[in-house]
């Protein structure tokens, strides 16, 4: 039986990054602990279908997939995590979030003006999730019950929910801006349906000193 002085539980991101420091230090006296067949955590693909493409089984030319994650982060108020994204020379780009709403679906699906939404599966993000909301006031601004359309997917992120539809897995709602490089590029097309705006909020404790970067984020936020 292999023992070990450290245990690590779940071989996530934060997990791996345990390892890592631990490894740079010399130490080497630990284990990894994961549940499912592959490291990784939410940084995973799937299918169409919904199961996970993990390993030797994604080619580099496999677009019949989506990624479920990670998400995003805020370099401002995750500076550790910033500095790791650097270190490892990984690229990001800012997600967009306010603006316009879309009904938006694959290319090769039902043209616009011909689909009832009750005839389509839906790829929304999770419950509760503010996209989900619109897609429900949505829905019962044109008489409907949210609870009696076909939820093919529910993923945790945008990009997991934009990859999903550009594969043909069922339509969704978003924000126009998320969905911008999608719809200018062909892979996406946006259907004519009315949809309500969606309002923000910013947030702070009363008794907690405005720093510079928290004035400057919400001059920003506001525009």
């Amino acid at each position: 039986m292999r023992t070990a002085h450290i245990a690590i539980v779940g071989g996530g991101l934060s997990g791996l990054y345990a390892a890592f420091l631990l490894e740079q230090k010399g130490i080497r006296d630990y284990v990894v602990l994961e549940a499912r067949h592959a490291l990784g955590g939410r940084i995973a693909s799937a299918s169409p279908s919904g199961y996970r493409v993990v390993g030797a089984s994604i080619a580099a030319d496999d677009i019949d997939r989506f990624d479920l994650g990670p998400t995003w982060f805020w370099p401002g108020f995750q500076p550790q995590l910033d500095r790791l994204v650097q270190d490892l020379g990984l690229d990001r780009f800012e997600q967009f979030e306010a603006g316009d709403m879309v009904v938006e679906r694959s290319p090769n699906s039902t043209a616009a003006d011909a689909i009832d939404l009750r005839d389509s599966a839906w790829v929304l993000r999770e419950q509760e999730s503010g996209t989900r909301g619109i897609f429900e006031k949505m829905v019962r601004s044109l008489g409907g019950d949210p609870s009696g359309f076909e939820i093919a997917l529910e993923l945790p992120s945008n990009e997991a929910v934009r990859s999903a539809v550009e594969a043909g897995a069922g339509a969704t709602v978003m924000s126009r801006l998320v969905a911008a490089s999608s719809l200018s590029a062909g892979t996406l097309t946006a259907l004519r349906w009315p949809l309500p705006p969606r309002d923000f909020l910013m947030l702070r404790h009363q008794q907690r000193y405005v720093t510079e970067a928290m004035r400057v984020f919400f001059e920003m936020a506001s525009e």
